[in-house]
């Protein structure tokens, strides 16, 4: 079995990848890949791979008194089509604001697409207090609450328990035609899952992998940029 892996900066460039047929498969939002199926792309959802792990917060450059402060401001998400959005959307109707993409009118609150590593960045050189926050996944979403550039209000698991989060898709032609190396994919995803839930040995070549991975984070954390 050989992965070729290919990190690419947001989701839009994702999806851009499945259709042209540019790669194979994509770990993205349940409601991106709902939205891809519905639209008679051929792959199919293999697997769950998270749950929860997502947060909304507010920027500290607000008073930080009510959600009010929501209204007539722009917040942040990872995109249109994420678990991110779709629970911001309720946070926000349970204080009778809606929110709309695109410049949709009659809306309180304007979404807006940006991918997760800069994220803060954007809070941070918000000097005209446009953006009200952001439902961001994490680790980015703790790292901006750590530094003091953002305060946390709710988890997106306290708005829905264990909500699905991350799917990994599989092209069609793949699956069908390689059903040996897509079992050993899966295979593969299930057992990295179980040893990083046991917590991997201090000794093996995993968990140094992590902690330049955490490294990693905090350097996307300082300069904006994944």
């Amino acid at each position: 079995l050989q992965i070729e892996p290919r990190p690419m900066n947001g989701w839009e460039p994702i999806e851009d990848g499945l259709v042209s047929g540019e790669i194979d498969g994509a770990l993205i939002p349940v409601p991106l890949a709902i939205h891809l199926i519905s639209q008679g792309l051929a792959i199919r959802i293999i697997m769950f791979v998270h749950r929860a792990g997502s947060m909304i917060i507010a920027s500290n450059k607000l008073s930080g008194e009510t959600i009010d402060e929501f209204k007539n401001r722009s917040v942040l998400t990872p995109s249109e089509l994420s678990v991110e959005a779709m629970l911001l959307h309720r946070f926000l109707a349970s204080a009778s604001m809606s929110i709309g993409f695109h410049g949709m009118p009659e809306t309180d609150v304007a979404g807006e697409s940006v991918p997760p590593p800069v994220m803060e960045e954007m809070l941070l050189l918000d000097t005209d207090k446009d953006i009200a926050g952001a439902s961001m996944p994490e680790p980015f979403a703790s790292l901006a609450v750590r530094s003091g550039t953002a305060r946390k209000l709710c988890t997106t698991s306290s708005l829905w328990k264990d909500h699905p989060g991350s799917v990994f898709v599989l092209s069609d032609s793949v699956a069908d035609n390689r059903p040996e190396e897509t079992d050993a994919l899966i295979t593969g995803f299930i057992d990295a899952a179980a040893r990083l839930h046991n917590g991997p040995d201090p000794d093996t070549e995993l968990f140094s992998l992590l902690a330049e991975l955490i490294e990693q984070f905090h350097q996307f954390q300082l300069s904006g940029f994944l």
